[in-house]
């Protein structure tokens, strides 16, 4: 090729090679460029998703549960409960001479709603009423108020039942039958507080004070279920507090240790409210007045003094001293104050085997007249944590049938955590 050709040919080509190039860079280019855009938006999501993930984990959890807890939770504890008694007594008018009865049968259902927040109940099938289900206590408990998410500015020690429940009143009041240490309640208690003890459909908030001692503050407000509790006698005699409708209840109670294997626990109960004129005269005419409602109502007034001495020598081995002393004044305009008390001893040598006496006397509630006293001596043997046999002796005085003696024979079997005795 001559020269002169490729004097042009030259600038030529290179000018295509340029134009080639250029073509090829821009189409990698637009390629890069591509790339890169997807490559933002996935860096954007991710920094989104990381985002997302920061905000859960500063939200509080909606519960602190895990799973498997919260399954457990979904299944209530399930205990039943029979309290068997057989009855041998020279009173000739007393209920249930000469039987053995089936006295209860109690199913409870209980567990965890919540950490600190607990549900119990208790169904009642009594051979008092023909064994018809009757709900004894039906109640949630806070625990620990300020556990609750709603409630966490309430102070330390803050704790709130709701529902129905036997009132924290006195030692014997709230604890159920079977875990009694005797066959038969003192006779005080059936007296001034009734067969049925008391109970009540309401709202109770405790506090333990924030002092060194332990001391706990119970107060409440509820609504007395309509029960009337007669003695068998010919006038059919009111027995018990009498309440009905709103009462309201207090209690403060103390324990500090006593030496290095003893306990002393002191406690003050009060309970207040109205109750049904008492049936005299005075008060059918109070009846008959429809405008004059506060003279047809009693006025209940009802206070305890409680103290407990426990002491282990060791081992199973424990010494109990307990008395209680009631006062109860109905009044409507008349009326006067009932005493009654008990006084009670319990020994167990091992984990079976235990043995007492309880001595108690009482007034009977105005407007009834009389007193009743009665001396016992126990005995219990357990089986296992949960059945029990015991034998008790009563040598008793009552006003309408003069003196008696009575043997008992009962039998406490259960299944289930509410089965075992409390103490």
């Amino acid at each position: 090729m001559r020269l002169a050709h490729l004097r042009w040919f030259v600038p030529v080509l290179l000018t295509v090679l340029c134009l080639l190039s250029g073509a090829a860079w821009a189409a990698d280019e637009e390629v890069l460029r591509e790339e890169l855009e997807e490559l933002r938006s996935r860096l954007f999501a991710i920094q989104q998703r990381i985002t997302e993930l920061e905000e859960s984990l500063e939200e509080p959890e909606p519960s602190p549960v895990s799973p498997a807890a919260a399954r457990e939770m979904l299944l209530p504890d399930i205990s039943v409960i029979g309290n068997v008694v057989g009855l041998a007594s020279s009173d000739k008018r007393r209920p249930g001479r000469n039987e053995v009865l089936l006295r209860e049968l109690e199913i409870g259902l209980q567990g965890y709603l919540y950490p600190q927040v607990r549900a119990d109940a208790f169904i009642a099938l009594s051979e008092m009423h023909d064994y018809k289900a009757e709900l004894e206590e039906g109640y949630i408990s806070f625990l620990e108020l300020n556990s609750v998410p709603i409630l966490r500015g309430a102070p330390d020690g803050l704790s709130l039942r709701l529902g129905r429940k036997l009132l924290d009143f006195g030692r014997v009041n709230p604890i159920h039958p079977h875990h009694w240490d005797f066959a038969n309640p003192p006779v005080v208690v059936h007296n001034l507080l009734g067969d049925h003890a008391l109970i009540g459909d309401g709202a109770q908030l405790d506090y333990l004070l924030p002092i060194p001692q332990f001391a706990n503050l119970q107060v409440g407000v509820w609504r007395a279920p309509h029960h009337h509790d007669h003695d068998d006698d010919e006038h059919s005699v009111h027995l018990g507090a009498g309440f009905e409708d709103r009462l309201y209840t207090a209690r403060l109670w103390t324990s500090r240790p006593v030496g290095p294997d003893a306990e002393l626990e002191l406690g003050a109960s009060g309970a207040w409210g109205r109750g049904e004129a008492a049936l005299t005269h005075d008060h059918e005419e109070a009846h008959e007045d429809d405008d004059a409602e506060d003279h047809g109502r009693d006025r209940i007034r009802l206070h305890c003094l409680d103290v407990t001495y426990r002491r282990w020598p060791g081992g199973y081995r424990r010494l109990l001293l307990r008395g209680e002393a009631l006062w109860h004044r109905r009044s409507n305009g008349e009326g006067d104050t009932r005493l009654g008390h008990y006084l009670f001893a319990n020994y167990r040598w091992d984990q079976y085997l235990d043995a007492g006496l309880l001595y108690s006397a009482s007034q009977r509630p105005w407007p009834a007249e009389g007193r009743d006293a009665a001396l016992s001596a126990i005995v219990t043997n357990r089986l296992t944590e949960t059945t029990a046999l015991r034998l008790q002796l009563d040598r008793a005085r009552r006003h309408e049938t003069g003196r008696a003696t009575e043997l008992w024979l009962q039998v406490i079997w259960g299944i289930g955590p509410h089965s075992h005795p409390l103490e």
